[in-house]
């Protein structure tokens, strides 16, 4: 499950990884001595303090040891993934269910409502980053302001040209992503007609 827990992205990506205990004996510290004797990162709730034992009837969780998938709505998706003699047998219950394999750790990542404007315009960016995102720096080439620790910045352009933008999560230990000519800035063109005879309307 280890293996699961590192493929999925440990916890930061689109699944979610606890271990339950449903024994009336085993409190938080059991719990916590047995995660930290076996190497397993992710959490333990304990049979009685923990709830544990509500956890297990409530949804039904009748052979032990095994393993089940829960969807965001509560329902359970898969019942029973035993026998896991491989982390195949979790990458096929959790591909099958739409969940794909992620890497550890955060990922950044952004878009905007809009990539031009003409002469001048303001740009609403969006951090769409995975992971445990805790901090935001982003570069604005040729934007006011040129940089931001906002989540999800507004950005004034009024300087012709093609822009990168660049957004760095979490630090010197997070990640950075950068897309080259990101933002165009047009000149407004200039527009002229012709003029036309006069026309009544009744």
């Amino acid at each position: 499950m280890v293996e699961a827990y590192e493929l999925f992205g440990c916890n930061t990506a689109d699944v979610v990884i606890i271990s339950i205990s449903v024994d009336d004996d085993e409190d938080n510290a059991v719990c916590i001595a047995y995660n930290e004797s076996h190497g397993i990162p992710f959490p333990t709730i304990s049979g009685v303090e923990g709830n544990g034992d509500a956890i297990g009837n409530t949804y039904g969780i009748s052979p032990i040891p095994t393993y089940i998938l829960i969807a965001p709505n509560h329902d359970i998706v898969e019942q029973d993934i035993w026998p896991a003699s491989s982390v195949q047998h979790f990458i096929n219950a959790f591909e099958n269910n739409g969940v794909v394999q992620a890497p550890c750790g955060v990922t950044a990542n952004f878009s905007s409502d809009v990539t031009s404007v003409c002469a001048e315009g303001t740009v609403n960016f969006s951090d769409m980053s995975s992971g445990d995102i805790t901090s935001w720096l982003w570069t604005f080439e040729g934007g006011d302001p040129e940089t931001s620790t906002e989540e999800n910045p507004a950005v004034f352009y009024n300087t012709l040209g093609s822009w990168d933008v660049t957004l760095n999560v979490n630090g010197e230990e997070g990640d950075t992503f950068t897309v080259e000519n990101y933002i165009d800035v047009f000149e407004l063109p200039d527009v002229t007609f012709e003029a036309f005879e006069s026309a009544c309307i009744f």
